[in-house]
């Protein structure tokens, strides 16, 4: 089987009174991904489910992957090829409940966690 790693990150609101974008809370939502590796030439395909199941954004223009790629490079690395990320979230998309920064956050965060064997 191929290394693989699980990551889990709350959805947040912001702008919170007079707080603006420095006050904030988690919600019960989440954004779920299974990153792996597979031998492939294609640099990453996604599974989306939940609040991403229609989401029609290319791969490589995927947040997600963006904050992936972002933090292979601070680390002084390629993104790996024949990436695979199996994503599921409840967050609901455009409604201020940080979708987009969950979505950075967990890339990055799986490109930085130690894999295992699972």
């Amino acid at each position: 089987m191929s290394a693989s790693v699980t990551v889990r990150v709350p959805g947040s609101t912001a702008n919170l009174g007079s707080g603006f974008d420095c006050v904030g809370i988690a919600v019960d939502r989440s954004v779920r991904v299974v990153a792996r590796r597979e031998e492939s030439d294609i640099p990453v395909r996604f599974t989306r489910r939940g609040a991403l199941e229609g989401l029609g954004v290319p791969p490589d223009r995927d947040l997600l992957y963006l904050g992936f790629v972002g933090a292979c490079r601070a680390a002084g690395r390629e993104a790996p090829k024949g990436l695979v990320l199996e994503v599921t979230s409840d967050i609901p998309i455009a409604r201020g409940l940080g979708s987009s920064a969950a979505a950075v956050v967990a890339g990055a965060v799986a490109a930085r966690a130690p894999h295992r064997r699972g």
